[in-house]
């Protein structure tokens, strides 16, 4: 998408000149970059205002930049070598994943990349809301129900871009006035 941004940007007379033509379906609506740029705006696209602020960003080295990334890149992942990261780029992909603003949809890698980092997806429930909604109370170890007190801690449901689910399932009880916790 991002070189048929970078397309959509040039003059009609440019494009002709540089023998290029836009692929990406959504962005062959579109008669202007400008006109694409409101759109984004128009549906709050995050997604879309982060391509076009990469395309503004680097407008004329944008062609150059990705053709070194696909030159580097391999067809078959069995044939790829493992991709060393620092830690300052774990961390930020950790930082990354647990800020987003609405929703992230994950893939199989990612969440155990987040598995890998500590990450339960476990949150703290009002008790009464997750009774109130028909959630069983059972204890993780023994399997036995039990009367939830303040707060819950709920392992979320977890969606991946492949339809795997992660599902939700009380894990823990938390009593806040006798400040003790019990499996």
């Amino acid at each position: 998408m991002l070189q048929d941004l970078y397309t959509l940007m040039l003059s009609p007379e440019e494009r002709i000149k540089q023998k290029r033509v836009i692929e990406n379906k959504l962005v062959k609506k579109f008669n202007s970059f400008a006109e694409f740029e409101q759109f984004a705006l128009k549906t709050n696209d995050m997604e879309l205002l982060g391509k076009i602020k990469i395309v503004k960003t680097y407008h004329h080295n944008l062609p150059v930049s990705i053709h070194k990334i696909l030159a580097r890149t391999v067809k078959d992942l069995n044939t790829a070598g493992p991709v060393p990261i620092s830690a300052d780029e774990f961390n930020l992909l950790y930082v990354a994943v647990t800020r987003a603003k609405r929703s992230l949809l994950m893939t199989p890698t990612l969440v155990n990349l987040m598995k890998r980092a500590g990450e339960k997806y476990e949150f703290p429930m009002l008790s009464s809301q997750l009774v109130t909604s028909g959630v069983v109370m059972k204890c993780k170890e023994t399997d036995e129900e039990f009367t939830p007190f303040a707060l819950t801690l709920q392992k979320k449901r977890i969606v991946t871009v492949h339809n795997e689910i992660m599902k939700d399932i009380p894990i823990l009880k938390l009593d806040l006035k006798a400040k003790q916790i019990s499996d």
